[in-house]
Parts: structure tokens; sequence; C-alpha cells
């Protein structure tokens, strides 16, 4: 895994432009839930966001703190690029 620190000047450049970031995750069954929240960041590597601590995603984190965040350049054309898979039960 990289450190946010160790992406570069591209990825400063992408959180300083950005003022949502989207955060996952999982309930107390394992299913993923997925939020997008605004969010401030002073460094790059702290993210500070603001909910209501009813809101699915802040009862999800209270009960079990692991998040994934993605935070995305969405001036970005998209690419054609794709993926594929299947997902069972």
């Amino acid at each position: 895994m990289t450190a946010a620190g160790d992406l570069g000047p591209r990825f400063d450049a992408i959180v300083a432009a950005s003022s949502y970031m989207t955060i996952a995750t999982a309930g107390a069954d394992g299913s993923p839930w997925a939020s997008p929240v605004w969010f401030a960041s002073a460094d790059g590597r702290e993210f500070l966001w603001i909910s209501k601590p009813g809101a699915r995603h802040s009862r999800n984190i209270a009960a079990r703190p692991e998040v994934a965040i993605a935070i995305f350049d969405s001036s970005q054309p998209p690419t054609t690029r794709s993926n594929s898979g299947r997902l069972s039960r």
C-alpha cells in the first residue's frame, strides 16, 4: 500500500481541488455502504468530514472503524478501460 504522502503533487492537487470524497463502510452483516461527504484536509494524510451521528455511515464507523475513501478528479474525461467480474452471494 502506498502512503498518501508518497503519491506526490498530482495527489495533492486532486485533494486540494476537491470538496467531496466517498467514504465506504460496512454494516453489521458486512454489507457495503458508500456515501459522498464534504471533506477538508490540511495535509493530505488526515481527512475531516461533517456527518450527522445518526447517518448510516456514522453508525457503521462507530461499530467498525475500518473505512475506505475515494477522492477523484472528476474533470478527467472517461477512459476506455474496463473491468469485468462476477458477483455472487
